[in-house]
């Protein structure tokens, strides 16, 4: 049971892991077909990536303490510059005629959007409170048992209990730290998309 429940919070980690990265090539990517836009465009498009980078990359979204009115704000503004990119976008393909890498950018709009909601589901999604009390209660009950043999059993044997009880208390610990990424000690690292805001901030289009 604690393996089969350390494997499931080891995987939504590395799941939430892998989507931070998968994030921000995708926007980079963006980032850098946006350069071969139509001048207008470029300087409409470069400023809303800007400020849509800046928003998924804030920390603050990921705090544990966020109520969920701050939470669903910051994914309505996200959301709402992941649409006026897309009309600068869908506008510079009325053009005649239009630019190449139009479709290639509104497809990649799309997969980022998806990515949006695949991290919001990925950083809500829990090992089952069921599960937890299950592994709880049989942690419990396996070092009673361990007692109780000691005590039938006239022998004591001491510190290998101190050792196996902390081994179990931390184990959980780091089950339940992998499973809730809003506190504790382990974190997702938002490097990759701390990386791109700032390639961003480096770029005059971008900051006008």
């Amino acid at each position: 049971l604690l393996s089969f429940t350390f494997a499931m919070s080891a995987n939504r980690y590395d799941v939430r892991r892998q989507l931070v990265i998968s994030d921000a090539n995708t926007l980079e990517g963006i980032y850098l077909q946006s350069s071969l836009l139509p001048e207008m465009s470029r300087k409409a498009f470069k400023p809303l990536l800007k400020r849509y980078v800046d928003l998924r990359s804030q920390i603050a979204l990921l705090r544990h303490d966020a109520s969920f009115k701050e939470r669903s704000e910051l994914v309505a503004q996200s959301e709402a510059l992941h649409g006026k990119m897309w009309n600068v976008v869908r506008e510079s393909s009325e053009l005649q005629p239009p630019p190449r890498m139009v479709d290639w950018m509104l497809r990649a709009l799309i997969d980022a959007m998806s990515i949006h909601r695949s991290r919001i589901f990925a950083w809500d999604s829990r090992v089952p409170d069921s599960i937890i009390w299950l592994l709880m209660l049989g942690c419990v009950a396996g070092i009673g048992a361990i007692g109780l043999s000691g005590g039938l059993g006239n022998h004591r044997g001491l510190p290998a209990r101190i050792i196996i009880t902390i081994l179990l208390g931390a184990t959980i610990y780091v089950v339940l730290d992998l499973d809730r990424p809003h506190e504790g000690f382990i974190h997702v690292s938002q490097g990759p998309m701390l990386h791109l805001d700032q390639i961003l901030k480096n770029d005059p289009e971008a900051n006008p």
